[in-house]
């Protein structure tokens, strides 16, 4: 980011980047680190060890960079009618939605690929994109500081969305995290602070770092890696890392480099493609072998105590006496004893009534 002429002379241009590798041969990966613009030149910067390494030229000086990752891009970063015109190094395809940063470059956007190309995507009408020097991307929109105004714009569409007045301090360059816009400012004396904006409504609350955090610099280059805010100072060539969380806990690491002009956007690592599982033939069902004896089962519930037999209570039949013959003799005998014995009674009678 550009703090203005008086950061023009702080260093000669062939020392702005202290290289730490040569020009990229791997392709468009940039996955955990960060792109990294100084006035003519391109690269990538390591967030643990601050390695810079060299990309290749811009042609134009680039300001206000936003990263798109590939499954928010959309249609952000497509150039304005006709064919994309590369400012430096070769186009790799264009590909709208392909990972890549979107920042501002002579007055228009411009798109930065991970291989380094830059691609001029065209004005925003509405939009001074000429006066901006701080930017951060959420998917297709790119928060823009400049002039004491805070512009979002649709990179997609090229079109203004909004612009809002703020009253904060000097900000070289902002990075949006969870909803707020956060950077370190560094002017006039006294400690560095850390600064947080709410975009909703320009409002900022800041809060003094460490005295270890150079303090007189111009932070121009910020990103995020999760909830740790990194900027660097154009002056020391510190890279201070700020932990949101507690940003007591902050971390400064040396870098060398140092330039009047730089900015940076962070390349998280894609999500992790989710396996489809590849659909299998369903084999036959085997015949099964019949299963080993093994030990008796033992039901858990009681048996029932067997029931006690029954029997049928027996009928007892009378039992049949023998018929006796009928003697005609006895039989007369006794009807004449029956009558002699009614004749006595009937005479004994007789005696006692007349005594």
């Amino acid at each position: 980011m550009k703090r203005g002429a008086a950061w023009a002379g702080v260093m000669a241009v062939g020392a702005v980047l202290a290289l730490a590798a040569p020009a990229s041969t791997t392709g468009p990966d940039c996955a955990g680190r960060a792109l990294f613009v100084t006035a003519d030149r391109v690269g990538l910067l390591d967030p643990g060890t601050g390695a810079l390494s060299d990309l290749g030229p811009t042609g134009t000086r680039i300001n206000a960079l936003g990263f798109v990752p590939a499954h928010e891009a959309g249609g952000a970063g497509r150039p304005a009618g006709g064919d994309a015109v590369p400012e430096g190094g070769t186009e790799n395809g264009g590909g709208s939605r392909a990972a890549h940063a979107v920042g501002v470059g002579g007055g228009q956007l411009v798109r930065v690929d991970p291989s380094g190309a830059v691609t001029r995507l065209g004005p925003v009408p509405g939009a001074d994109l000429a006066t901006v020097y701080a930017g951060a991307s959420a998917g297709p929109l790119l928060y823009l500081l400049g002039a004491g105004t805070l512009t979002v714009v649709d990179t997609g569409r090229r079109a203004l969305v909004s612009r809002r007045p703020v009253d904060i301090p000097y900000l070289g360059d902002w990075e949006l995290v969870s909803g707020r816009l956060y950077g370190v400012s560094a002017e006039g004396v006294g400690p560095a602070r850390l600064v947080a904006v709410d975009p909703g409504t320009g409002r900022a609350t800041v809060r003094a770092l460490p005295e270890r955090v150079p303090a007189g610099g111009n932070y121009g280059a910020a990103f995020a890696v999760g909830r740790v805010l990194h900027v660097l100072d154009n002056v020391s060539g510190a890279l201070v890392r700020v932990p949101l969380d507690d940003p007591d806990l902050v971390v400064v690491v040396p870098t060398g480099v140092r330039a009047a002009s730089v900015d940076a956007a962070y390349c998280p690592a894609p999500p992790a493609p989710v396996p489809t599982p590849a659909a299998s033939p369903v084999p036959p069902p085997a015949s099964r072998p019949a299963p080993a004896a093994g030990p008796p089962t033992v039901d858990p519930t009681p048996p029932a105590p067997p029931e006690e037999p029954r029997f049928e209570e027996p009928v007892l039949l009378p039992t049949p006496t023998a018929e006796r013959p009928v003697d005609d003799g006895a039989a007369i005998w006794w009807g004449m004893a029956a009558v002699l014995v009614v004749m006595v009674v009937a005479s004994v009678g007789a005696v006692l009534r007349a005594g």
